[in-house]
């Protein structure tokens, strides 16, 4: 089974939420594959998530025996707006 997540950490998650993000990707730590994808650098992700701690956690389970991929391409619907103006 894989997880794929696709614009994760969009806006600013209430502590339940946050919690929840990290229960799934701890469960899914080393025994399941994970695609994360978000325009959020590593180092905002405290903003988002909340707490300093629970942000370490999330991405060191994320880290650990993974590859991260940066692609610097424009957002889809940025392109779209910049052509309709």
């Amino acid at each position: 089974m894989s997880i794929v997540s696709d614009h994760c950490l969009q806006s600013h998650a209430a502590k339940v939420g946050s919690e929840l993000l990290f229960d799934v990707i701890s469960s899914a730590y080393e025994r399941q594959s994970l695609i994360v994808t978000t325009n959020l650098p590593f180092e905002n992700w405290t903003e988002v998530l909340s707490s300093e701690r629970l942000t370490g956690a999330t991405l060191d389970r994320l880290s650990i025996d993974s590859r991260s991929t940066h692609t610097p391409m424009p957002h889809p619907r940025s392109i779209r707006r910049k052509l309709s103006t």
